[in-house]
């Protein structure tokens, strides 16, 4: 048993929150089994988008979830917040400090302590980057993406990874910073660890419908989107994919929760709400924006498929899919492009449907397979449901952190 300064990414996800990303499942995803582990644990989450409170003194207003109590920062403003961290890192005694996510990881990484480290890289930080300066325009942020991995390569004892791709250019970047020497030739610096079925899904109960019945048929057809619009969506190719399947399907329906990520990618949302708009079927989407996590549930339970597309970008090629997890999990049959690992890893196992990035005419076509599927889409949905529970826990992704 040990005591660890945990800082991550927040708030956990419980009713009546609103703005929630993966990165707050990943939190607890990682927390959970060191807790259940034995270890006593300080946990410091920090928020998504701060830009209202930079500036501000910390304050770490007190929360709970599921009667575990954790500290919720104010600000990501560094001058204030490192010194916080520093106090509440002596006063806990802390044996060894755990960051998660990679901003947190970062942080974790500048505070002066020579305490064991461990920094999750939830996410391939300089494609991220890259992506960002795609949709807006300029390469300013790639610096702050950049800042955060080289603070994480150069620090942490070990290092997780969401990917196995991730893992394979994080030895690259732990090559340059001169780290893979003599004294590190057996050393375990990188670990693959996959984003996991939150415990909100392993026994999933969704709540009455919000849809069905009233903005909606009780038969109708409903393909649900969750989560943010993030700089890999490719809109484009979603838009004219649904086009041309609710064109040829009058009770089709197209659900949006979620929407724009403060602070990092607006845009993209803004391009899926014109289009929605000038739509021929407009009606029939109902983009919803962010919305309380039970809304989110209900419609998991309600809707007939989950989708994911992505663009053919190097954020792609190195990330992960939190939400096609989770749909799964839920009981949702998902369809996804085939560019992340995890889409390649899920079609091999014949859990989920895929089609090629860019392809419209395939997508609009497993749309429409979909639609006069029901029967073989309700295996799929077994079968996936079954496979992420199983290969996806806290316990099988967790097991080499808790070692």
């Amino acid at each position: 048993m040990s005591r660890l300064l945990v800082i991550g990414t927040g708030p956990l996800l419980d009713e009546g929150v609103t703005f929630f990303s993966g990165q707050c499942l990943r939190t607890w995803h990682l927390v959970k089994p060191l807790l259940d582990a034995g270890h006593v644990i300080r946990l410091v989450t920090l928020p998504i988008d701060d830009r209202a409170t930079r500036g501000l003194t910390p304050a770490f207003p007190e929360r709970t979830h599921g009667g575990f109590r954790y500290l919720q920062s104010q600000t990501n403003d560094l001058d204030a917040l490192l010194p916080a961290l520093h106090r509440l890192c002596r006063e806990g005694s802390a044996e060894a400090i755990v960051g998660i996510n990679p901003f947190p990881a970062a942080v974790a990484c500048r505070l002066a302590s020579d305490l064991p480290l461990w920094a999750d890289m939830n996410g391939y930080a300089p494609c991220e980057g890259q992506t960002r300066g795609r949709v807006h325009g300029d390469d300013v942020a790639l610096e702050h993406f950049w800042e955060m991995e080289w603070d994480v390569v150069r620090r942490a004892d070990k290092i997780s990874c969401v990917t196995r791709r991730q893992m394979d250019a994080t030895l690259g970047e732990l090559a340059m910073a001169g780290r893979l020497n003599r004294h590190t030739f057996d050393w375990p610096f990188v670990h693959f660890t996959p984003n996991a079925v939150a415990d909100h899904f392993m026994d999933f109960r969704p709540p009455a419908p919000r849809l069905r019945g009233s903005q909606i048929g009780e038969t109708d057809f409903l393909v649900l989107w969750s989560g943010g619009f993030n700089t890999w969506t490719d809109v484009d190719l979603l838009h004219e994919a649904l086009e041309r399947a609710m064109a040829q399907c009058p009770d089709m329906h197209f659900v949006a929760t979620g929407g724009a990520i403060a602070g990092h990618d607006e845009r993209t949302f803004e391009r899926f709400q014109t289009l929605s708009r000038q739509s021929i079927s407009a009606e029939r989407r109902h983009i919803l924006g962010w919305v309380p996590g039970e809304v989110v549930d209900a419609l998991f339970g309600e809707a007939d498929l989950g989708i994911n597309i992505d663009s053919r970008n190097w954020e792609t090629h190195f990330g992960a899919r939190n939400r096609v997890v989770s749909m799964m999990a839920a009981g949702l049959p998902v369809l996804t492009t085939l560019g992340t690992e995890i889409s390649q890893d899920l079609a091999a196992a014949g859990a989920v449907r895929t089609c090629p990035m860019g392809d419209a005419a395939t997508l609009t076509d497993q749309l429409l397979r979909a639609h006069e599927d029901g029967p073989a889409l309700r295996e799929l949905a077994r079968r996936g449901q079954a496979f992420v529970r199983e290969a996806y826990s806290y316990e099988a992704t967790t097991r080499d952190l808790v070692a």
